[in-house]
């Protein structure tokens, strides 16, 4: 699994909770999880990816919703899809071997 592989599948997560929890997620919150300013395959403009975040959205706020998002997507995939599971865990590891801002989304401490 590739980085870009590995985000596609946890902002697919995340939308798929989103749409379940009825809880509106935009497509620049979407895209902000790709965010990396060392994986051009996953992340093509950085700069200016964040400089349209920051003009509509709180980072704290963002944080906060994203990580709910995914922990519960997370748990959602544990209880109903051990397969998903794994191929969670895997883009995990896939993406801890770089500087992605999803994993801070995912790491609530």
């Amino acid at each position: 699994m590739n980085t870009k592989d590995a985000k596609d599948f946890l902002a697919d997560q995340a939308a798929q909770q989103a749409a379940l929890d009825h809880i509106p997620i935009s497509d620049i919150e979407k895209r902000m999880m790709y965010f990396t300013e060392s994986d051009s395959a996953s992340c093509g403009d950085p700069v200016t990816l964040n400089d349209e975040f920051e003009e509509k959205y709180g980072t704290t706020e963002y944080e906060a919703k994203m990580s709910r998002l995914l922990h519960r997507a997370y748990k959602r995939l544990k209880a109903e899809n051990p397969g998903g599971k794994l191929h969670w865990d895997e883009a995990i590891s896939t993406l801890e071997k770089g500087d992605h801002y999803v994993l801070v989304l995912w790491d609530p401490d």
